[in-house]
């Protein structure tokens, strides 16, 4: 592995590149709190739903509204569109490892394995703790049972999309394509997301939990990855 694996992506800012250690411990903080708010609005969607209150209500009143205003072509384009969250998701990580391992460079195996491997465990684990049924409509798509809170496929789009989506823009300086990449990337998130809720395999407070636990495990993933990133290249310069 070549120090230029592990260095500091040039996008960073002025500030970040001239006081590395400032930077990362203001990182540390906001990512912090971020991640506790996340973990917050996520226990509180977990908390509320076995008491089928007014959240549980209007679960229902949503699936039941995309159940009867759905059609046949909607849930073919929408079908295709879960795929994106679920199988093809799982190629592109591949792929990216792939990638990355032809060019020798174990630092970015590691780090793509650990976060998206991570996230996959951690939404398994979260499903087995909350244990919550899927919608009735879900027999439809659903060839295998499984719990619903929170969707897996909002979960690990957000994760593994994500954490790809922040190594890209470490190669991309131009600021028009990056908003363009950040845009794109989070309108496939939330297609993936809909996809769920609209095809009825999902509640819509899953797809919520999962994209906040998703987002917090992706913000503890990068903020992980920039300080071995930092840290391996301190080493490789000495």
């Amino acid at each position: 592995m070549t120090a230029d694996h592990a260095t500091p992506p040039k996008s960073d800012s002025h500030f970040a590149r001239r006081h590395p250690t400032e930077y990362l411990t203001a990182y540390a903080i906001a990512g912090a709190l971020a991640v506790i708010v996340l973990i917050a609005l996520f226990l509180f969607i977990g908390h509320e739903i076995p008491t089928h209150d007014a959240l549980t209500r209007g679960d229902a009143a949503i699936n039941a509204w995309m159940e009867s205003h759905n059609t046949e072509p909607g849930e073919t384009i929408f079908t295709w569109v879960s795929y994106i969250g679920a199988p093809v998701l799982a190629v592109t990580v591949a792929i990216s490892l792939i990638v990355f391992a032809r060019r020798h460079d174990w630092f970015h195996v590691c780090a793509v394995a650990l976060v998206t491997g991570g996230g996959l465990a951690l939404s398994t684990i979260l499903k087995l703790v909350f244990h919550r049924a899927r919608p009735l409509s879900a027999a439809e798509f659903m060839t295998h049972p499984s719990y619903s809170f929170p969707s897996g496929h909002a979960m690990n789009s957000m994760i593994a999309y994500g954490f790809l989506l922040a190594l890209l823009l470490d190669q991309v300086h131009e600021r028009g394509r990056r908003v363009a990449l950040v845009v794109g990337g989070l309108v496939v998130i939330g297609a993936i997301g809909f996809s769920r809720v609209y095809l009825g395999v999902h509640f819509l407070t899953d797809v919520l939990g999962g994209w906040l636990a998703g987002a917090a495990w992706l913000i503890v993933g990068i903020g992980g990855y920039r300080f071995a990133q930092r840290r391996f290249a301190r080493r490789q310069s000495m």
